[in-house]
């Protein structure tokens, strides 16, 4: 399965001709904080046999179609809560992402993301401590992390850890939910501190944002059997669940975002050179307060 990383919708943008080797058109930016809402630990068996594997395709593509990545690294802080809503953090450096979530390495692909953690073996029934994972669901009798016992007392601030032994009867086809081991996961880049050639005041970041998706199957299946997933992110101009990256507009926020700018701004300057700012100075665009570039300034005056 492949996606390809290819540009995200054009606009107008004068400025952009002088950035980077750029020309007057402009791209949507990709986000630089993205989120898969569901995957289940690496190796959970599934029953048409084979264990399940989650095989991440991550990519950070520039500002243009076709930028100078003088430095093709991107680095990520990941994060991903358990069943149970714990958290567990971690960072990578690499050109690309092709790597499982977690489990042993297959060969050929990046070592995986959490080997570790995110691994059904070391998820826990229960209460846990320390950096074990728990499951999500009703504990069921038994102890291995697909079939768990009870815990020692009920955990009033997760519901879905509770003391009951039955099912609801008063609600038609309620069971005990079985115990799971599921996680969701959160990408974000950190602005690299390497402005595109041309810089104008205040570029902080190279523009690179994150797209890929999400291939859950098995090595014994003949096709998938989980979905493949692209990774989402905010709505633009929201703050991402970090607090550290805005959602970057779209293009058809462009007319908006240039009555709210001062009057000389070109509609797309601010929608294609959105990640090249600090979380600050997006936070002005947003609100329509601060002019794309300075008055009186020009591209020219800064080479």
């Amino acid at each position: 399965a492949t996606y390809p990383a290819a540009a995200a919708k054009s606009t107008t943008c004068v400025r952009c001709d002088g950035i980077d080797g750029g020309t007057e058109v402009g791209y949507e930016n990709y986000p630089m904080e993205v989120f898969i809402p569901f995957a289940l630990a690496e190796n959970f068996p599934t029953q048409g046999g084979g264990a399940l594997r989650n095989l991440l395709s991550l990519w950070g593509p520039g500002l243009f179609p076709g930028a100078d990545l003088s430095n093709t690294s991107i680095n990520l802080d990941f994060k991903w809560w358990d069943g149970r809503e714990r958290a567990f953090f971690g960072s990578v450096n690499r050109h690309a992402l092709i790597a499982t979530l977690g489990g042993p390495q297959i060969a050929g692909q990046d070592a995986p993301v959490d080997p570790s953690r995110f691994n059904i073996s070391n998820f826990t029934c229960g209460h846990s401590s320390g950096g074990q994972a728990e499951n999500d669901g009703f504990p069921r009798s038994g102890s291995s992390s697909t079939a768990c016992g009870a815990p020692s007392s009920a955990d009033t601030a997760h519901p879905s850890d509770n003391a009951e032994s039955v099912g609801d009867g008063s609600q038609a086809g309620d069971s005990i939910q079985s115990s799971t081991p599921i996680a969701w996961w959160r990408f974000r880049m950190r602005p690299d501190n390497e402005p595109p050639i041309g810089n104008p005041p205040n570029f902080v970041h190279s523009g690179r944002g994150l797209v890929g998706v999400v291939l859950s199957s098995t090595s014994t299946a003949t096709t998938g059997v989980g979905d493949v997933t692209r990774l989402w992110h905010k709505d633009p101009c929201e703050v991402s669940q970090s607090g550290f990256t805005w959602g970057p507009p779209h293009v058809r926020d462009a007319a908006t975002l240039s009555v709210m700018l001062n009057s000389g701004q070109v509609a797309g300057d601010p929608i294609a050179l959105f990640n090249v700012w600090s979380f600050d100075n997006q936070a002005e665009i947003c609100e329509g307060s601060l002019p794309v570039f300075p008055p009186g300034f020009t591209i020219e005056d800064n080479l």
